[in-house]
């Protein structure tokens, strides 16, 4: 796994991209350790399931539950993803 820089906006519903997808698939990473939420389709579309999964993350770490993907998040989503993928 890798640490990919913090994009230059926050991901937030409705956005799309590169940067989404790569979202996406540290989120996956931890989904699958920690099944708090189904694992997301790596569509890079940050839609309905990737809300919710990302506000569940946000709770279960104590951040602001926005479903904002702020620096914060991004960097509590790389840091956990690169601990299990280390492990």
């Amino acid at each position: 796994m890798y640490f990919p820089n913090y994009p230059a906006k926050p991901l937030q519903y409705g956005d799309s991209g590169a940067e989404v997808e790569t979202m996406q698939a540290a989120m996956n990473v931890i989904l699958a350790k920690y099944p708090t939420h189904n694992i997301i389709v790596e569509d890079g579309y940050f839609g309905d399931e990737t809300d919710i999964a990302v506000r569940s993350f946000q709770q279960h770490v104590g951040l602001a539950q926005d479903g904002v993907v702020g620096a914060y998040t991004w960097i509590s989503i790389f840091a956990l993803a690169n601990i299990i993928y280390e492990a």
